[in-house]
């Protein structure tokens, strides 16, 4: 059943018109107000307890402008008409242009979300975030669960606080305590506490405040997720509680090799760290000394003059082109290129100043010469016949078919009319309209060109059909056909004779050569990356298993998210859900729609936590992948050393002489027959 039926009425009894629900969320619905675009309702679906409805009215009561100015404080309740505490209303934040804060800081995420925030968007942000919570606790208030889930940033870097509801409150001399706690963001004074009753201050705010301020501007990575120096990769609560800060002094742990270093800040920003995560675990500094040094900083960013977008401090190189040229030299301990690959290169190099050294055959400029002069081709046509006697013969037959049409008119005129002057008439009539008649309008042409086509086809038909000039046409005829199919095969002969010889010439042979030599060189020159490929296929292997190592010792119970409460514990567990190694891509398809962004963003940060460099291989590795790469390249070298001498021999172009003389004596072949049509073809118009 819709719950936008039901009325609901705001604290002073005024009818609230709700209006298109935005959205649900674990316990509650977000609707629209049909009055107020600007405001929301948030209505829990099942009755509210006691003590969070004490809660609710305790928030609208603390509300204020300044609290309003970077948050989502709820500034009004819902009831029914009896009364019942149904929700609380509440600014509107476009939750299309916003998102977790998270998906700005982890790389991983960021490629989706803020493709083209650079280091100076994500420093302004880390400012702006600071700022809110310097508002919040100016109006005496704390996050308590400092959580990347409660920061909102826009693309344009607002920054917007959110998930009220969670957080712990104070209010008329109360204090309204949350049990939730994200173990990335919690101090280490308080990682082994039950929190139920324990009252969150500024200062632990702070520690949180730190840690976001930390991945922002350190490209995702966690203040404590260093390189131990012995011992086994620690849990986020165990290296939190051990203050064993990745760039403190004694902290058992070394900064990740490939993350940004420190000293790429300026000191004020150094000290704000280390006091924050200072084992003493007091006066961390406040959220206004944040907001003002890292907006200092964000002011005094410049673009890299090698790549603009990177961004460095003015008077600092750029760290960025630091980090990019150690990432793609040496993500292991040992150098990527060492002694045994120059080595390896400069034998290769060395083979090869004995290829380019052999000189190449010159180039094939034209497959066919000049054909040599054959003898005319016999034509082996009948004698001529006299063409005077033929055309006196077809002459002499046209005027008897004419003579022999006028009679055959004048009878049947005359057999008709019994006339002789009527038959005389209509042949005379004929004669002139066919030669006077022409001036006249009538189309005489024709019917002047239809009798002559019958003419020639009756005198073609009472010429002798062995006649000699006949004889003499059939034969020019079938020559020409005779000589044309001839011409045909041979210049497809000499098609793929030019093919042939394109492909087979020397210069061709030895290019063919050279490329294979190459390809065989290059394959040798990567020998090295294929090498390191398989190191790296170890890199690959041995984070996974760190990263399952962490995900598996980070179990899912109430109260590491907001509203996570033991009964969605049990559900998850009944899903087979209990740790965060379980959250993969397929396996959140099965958890209610309402808890997979949160529960795969909580999972995204544990992942953000291990640190660089716990996947490094040893020397002993690399040594042990070289050796069994090493016997496989000495083969292939050999190979090549096989293939450079037979090069240097420079056998190229053995047959392509005997294919030019070929292809020569086919194209005057071609020309001959050529000269053979033409001179049937003048006799055919003679004729």
């Amino acid at each position: 059943m819709s719950l936008t039926v039901t009325p609901v009425y705001g604290a002073q009894g005024e009818q609230v018109v709700l209006g298109r629900e935005l959205g649900q969320g674990a316990r509650a619905d977000v609707f629209l107000l049909r009055s107020r675009p600007d405001l929301v309702a948030k209505r829990w679906r099942d009755e509210l307890k006691p003590a969070e409805a004490a809660h609710l009215r305790a928030l609208v009561a603390a509300h204020t402008p300044e609290l309003e100015a970077v948050s989502t404080w709820p500034m009004n309740t819902l009831h029914d008409h009896g009364g019942t505490l149904l929700g609380v209303v509440r600014p509107y934040l476009n939750l299309g242009d916003f998102r977790e804060v998270i998906h700005l800081s982890s790389p991983a995420l960021r490629q989706r979300a803020f493709m083209a925030a650079g280091w100076a968007f994500r420093v302004r942000v880390a400012a702006a975030v600071a700022q809110a919570f310097a508002g919040l606790h100016a109006a005496g208030q704390v996050m308590g669960d400092v959580n990347p889930l409660h920061v909102l940033v826009s693309s344009q870097g607002r920054v917007r606080l959110v998930n009220v509801e969670a957080w712990q409150l104070s209010a008329g001399g109360q204090v309204f305590h949350t049990p939730t706690a994200s173990t990335l963001f919690l101090p280490p004074e308080l990682q082994d506490t039950a929190l139920d009753d324990v009252t969150r201050t500024v200062n632990h705010d702070l520690f949180g405040l730190a840690v976001l301020v930390f991945q922002l501007v350190f490209d995702g990575r966690h203040p404590y997720a260093g390189v131990p120096e012995s011992g086994d990769l620690p849990t986020p609560a165990a290296a939190i509680t051990q203050d064993t800060y990745a760039y403190g002094p004694h902290s058992g742990v070394r900064p990740p090799p490939e993350g940004l270093p420190m000293d790429a800040l300026p000191d004020r920003v150094q000290a704000l760290f280390a006091a924050a995560f200072s084992p003493t675990h007091a006066h961390r500094p406040a959220a206004e000394q944040w907001a003002h040094e890292l907006t200092v900083l964000a002011d005094t960013l410049v673009s890299c003059e090698q790549d603009n977008s990177h961004q460095h401090e003015i008077g600092r190189p750029c760290p960025w082109c630091e980090l990019e040229a150690i990432r793609g030299v040496s993500p292991f301990t040992s150098d990527r290129h060492g002694p045994e690959g120059s080595a390896q290169a400069a034998q290769v190099n060395a083979l090869w100043q004995e290829v380019i050294h052999v000189p190449a055959p010159p180039r094939l400029l034209a497959v066919t010469g000049i054909p040599a002069a054959l003898p005319e081709l016999p034509l082996n046509l009948p004698t001529r016949p006299d063409t005077v006697a033929e055309a006196r013969l077809e002459r002499g037959l046209r005027w008897t078919l004419r003579g022999l049409a006028l009679l055959l008119l004048f009878g049947g005129t005359f057999a008709v009319q019994r006339s002789v002057v009527a038959g005389l008439v209509l042949p005379a009539l004929l004669i002139l309209a066919f030669t006077v008649g022409r001036r006249v309008s009538v189309d005489w042409d024709a019917m002047i060109t239809g009798y002559q086509n019958w003419e020639g086809r009756v005198t073609e038909r009472l010429l002798p059909a062995r006649g000699k000039w006949q004889a003499y046409h059939t034969a020019l005829t079938a020559r020409r056909a005779e000589l044309q199919h001839a011409l045909d095969s041979l210049r497809a002969t000499h098609t793929a004779l030019e093919e042939r010889l394109t492909r087979e010439n020397a210069r061709a042979e030895y290019d063919r050569d050279l490329a294979a030599l190459d390809e065989q060189r290059r394959t040798l020159l990567q020998g090295d990356e294929q090498q390191w490929a398989a190191v790296e296929a170890l890199l690959v292997q041995r984070r996974e298993r760190a990263t399952l190592d962490v995900l598996r010792r980070q179990p899912i119970r109430a109260n590491i998210l907001p509203h996570l409460t033991t009964r969605m514990e049990l559900q998850l567990m009944a899903l087979g859900l209990r740790t965060a190694a379980d959250l993969t891509a397929t396996r959140l398809d099965d958890v209610p729609e309402a808890w997979r962004g949160a529960l795969g963003l909580w999972r995204q940060g544990l992942e953000d936590f291990l640190p660089l460099g716990v996947d490094v291989v040893s020397p002993e590795q690399v040594q042990a992948v070289r050796q069994e790469h090493q016997g496989t390249w000495d083969e292939a070298f050999e190979a090549l050393r096989r293939a450079v001498n037979a090069f240097r021999a420079g056998r190229w172009g053995s047959g392509q002489a005997d294919l030019q003389t070929e292809l020569d004596g086919v194209a005057a072949q071609v020309a001959q027959h050529r000269n053979a049509l033409r001179t049937l073809d003048s006799l055919a118009r003679q004729g």
